[in-house]
Order: structure tokens, then C-alpha cells, then sequence
């Protein structure tokens, strides 16, 4: 694996174990896997459970480390997305082993979907210095909340065409949902500020992923009691 990947996964599990207020959960890079060419641009979570010892990896396409490692001061939006959703797996995954012992594919994926939105909002600060991000998330002046959730979530990334699993249609419609209520305050009128963390939103999202990798408690019932 590259020195740029890397770097990558370190900023943005900083980044996220920061916002979340995380503890203990073990850094990233200590369970990278060597890529794998058949994952493309994609990336995964290996989890294996051997003598009541939960092993995991984290694993990339060889497209996504050569699209990094290609010019280092340039970060496409989609490996930034990709690795964002990957380290926010094994985020939760850590958090669930270490609270209720488990966490349903479905929650996995919301959370994943929402942690993608946040390191977008905050690209400039988890890329700052020498990297820069390739699309919209380097250039957010005069961006509204909304405008933002439109880039990300208006041309759905799963369609029926691509025969993607039922629970990636349900957890991008959970995730947009649960974001919404998070930033529901600041919904039009505000501009993106990326350099500080929303309060109201930071605490809406701090205490449902709590919820779920702590209570085991789903991201859908707790939509519908909200």
C-alpha cells in the first residue's frame, strides 16, 4: 500500500474519531490490507471471527492507491468518498465489538453514508497542506447546507440498473433523512463553514451513532421516533 493512502486514512479517522468524540478505537492503519485489483475503485471490510477474536482488514482497489498515489496533491472526490466510508466501517465496526457486540449491514451503511457527507464538509481541513480534493468539496464559498446535500446525494449513486442491494437504496434514504434533521436549523441559509463543527448538528449525530455501535439501536426506529 501507498505512504499517500495511508496518509489519507489517518486524516480522515482523526478527523472522525475527533468529531465523534471516539475512544479507544484503534487506529486504521494497523489493519491495512495490500490492494486488490478485482475491487476497481472500490473498497471493503474483511471481518473474520476465530477463537471468539474478531479479525478485521481493510482493503482497497489498486485503481483507488494508484488513483492517489498518481499525484499526491490531488484527491479525487470519489477515493475521498471511498476511503471516507471504509474507515467509517471500521469505525463502528470497533465501536459494536466493543459495546453491544454487533451492527446490522443496514446501520453500517447509514453511517457510512453520513460520515461520507461529514469528510466532504470538512475536506479542506482533513486535506490541508500540500493535498487538495479534485471536485466540489475544495470549493465550497457561498454553498448552502442544502446545495451541498444536493452534490452528494441528489444523483443517487444506487440505481436498479446496477442491481444494488436493497439496503444501499434504504440506507442513502436513512442517512439523507437523519441529515437532514441534523442540519435542519441551518437547512438554506446557512454557508458551508468547514473549518468548525455544527453544534447542534455534532450533538444530533454524536448521539445517534452512540445509539447504534453503543445501544445497539436502529438507525430506522430511531428515525421513526424522532
Amino acid at each position: 500500500m501507498t505512504n499517500q493512502l495511508l496518509e489519507l486514512t489517518h486524516r480522515i479517522h482523526a478527523f472522525l474519531s475527533n468529531y465523534y468524540k471516539l475512544a479507544n478505537v484503534p487506529h486504521p492503519n494497523g489493519f491495512m490490507l495490500e490492494g486488490d485489483e478485482t475491487l476497481g475503485t472500490g473498497g471493503q471490510i474483511l471481518v473474520c471471527e476465530s477463537a471468539g477474536e474478531l479479525e478485521v482488514g481493510i482493503q482497497f482497489g489498486t485503481l483507488v492507491e494508484a488513483a492517489i498515489v498518481g499525484d499526491p496533491g490531488l484527491i479525487g472526490a470519489h477515493e475521498l468518498g471511498v476511503v471516507a466510508e471504509e474507515i467509517s466501517h471500521f469505525n463502528a465496526l470497533m465501536q459494536a465489538a466493543a459495546g453491544v457486540g454487533n451492527i446490522s449491514a443496514l446501520d453500517l451503511e447509514v453511517l457510512g453514508e453520513i460520515d461520507r457527507f461529514l469528510v466532504f464538509l470538512h475536506a479542506r481541513q482533513i486535506v490541508s497542506g500540500s493535498w487538495t480534493s479534485a471536485a466540489a468539496p475544495a470549493d465550497l464559498e457561498g454553498v448552502s447546507i442544502a446545495q451541498l446535500f444536493d452534490l452528494l446525494f441528489e444523483k443517487r449513486r444506487f440505481s436498479c440498473s446496477e442491481s444494488a442491494s436493497e439496503v444501499y437504496f434504504m440506507a442513502e434514504a436513512l442517512a439523507l433523512n437523519h441529515l437532514k434533521r441534523a442540519f435542519t436549523h441551518c437547512w438554506m441559509h446557512s454557508k458551508v463553514d468547514e473549518s468548525r463543527c455544527d453544534r447542534k448538528a455534532r450533538s444530533y449525530l454524536i448521539e445517534l451513532r452512540r445509539a447504534v455501535t453503543e445501544q445497539g439501536a436502529s438507525v430506522r426506529l430511531l428515525l421513526e421516533c424522532a
